[in-house]
């Protein structure tokens, strides 16, 4: 046992560092539904960290001007059976769109920077991958787990945290001021790796054990 393959969900970094430093080669794919099979692999002995791979062949892919992840390729299906008719999938020249976010490097290497829908806009017109504020607070010592969604704001949004804590018990609290004060430092240490318009200035601590769970144990 050398290797394991990474799909489905987007792997967290930490995690993925800590295979490597064992000694485990930890290969990263990405691919949809739509797209039958894989768009991209890593190579299991040239691995770009944190990356999703780079290109099969009988692919291409290209980024729209607001960083969607675009395919086209003989194994992009036709289009989806509603029951009466068939409804085309791709669009203009047969690019599909993912509804994913990514970043291309010089060498070719494709990074996932999340999904379309939950980009967090502000009403300066940055965009904000809640996934990268939330790689900042895991690196907390005192954060079990996090969700980074967003906040209304005229008609754009802020970047707010949403905190479960490793130690909950109400002497670890100290009282709601004491608790209060804990978790802004915390906030602050995670901002102090972020640029400034990423800066998380709302926060909560999620009352329960753990956050509400898709089936695929997604927050």
């Amino acid at each position: 046992f050398w290797a394991m393959i990474s799909g489905g969900a987007a792997l967290d970094r930490e995690t993925e560092e800590f295979w490597h430093r064992l000694g485990y080669a930890v290969v990263q794919g990405y691919g949809l539904t739509e797209t039958t099979s894989l768009i991209s692999l890593n190579h299991p002995f040239h691995t770009s960290r944190g990356s999703i791979g780079k290109v099969l062949p009988g692919r291409e892919i290209k980024l729209a001007e607001d960083g969607e992840i675009l395919v086209r390729g003989s194994g992009v299906a036709s289009g989806y059976w509603n029951g009466r008719e068939l409804q085309h999938v791709t669009g203009e020249e047969g690019w599909y769109r993912t509804g994913d976010l990514g970043a291309l490097d010089e060498q070719g290497n494709l990074f996932f920077k999340g999904r379309k829908k939950e980009v967090i806009v502000t009403p300066g017109g940055m965009n904000i991958y809640p996934e990268d504020l939330e790689a900042a607070l895991r690196q907390q010592p005192e954060v079990q787990d996090c969700v980074v969604v967003g906040l209304e704001r005229g008609g754009n949004a802020e970047p707010c945290a949403v905190l479960i804590l490793r130690d909950r018990t109400p002497e670890a609290a100290g009282g709601a001021a004491v608790q209060a004060g804990a978790v802004q430092g915390m906030v602050q240490h995670a901002n102090e790796t972020l640029a400034e318009y990423q800066h998380m200035r709302a926060w909560f601590v999620w009352p329960e054990e753990d956050f509400p769970r898709s089936s695929t144990q997604k927050p």
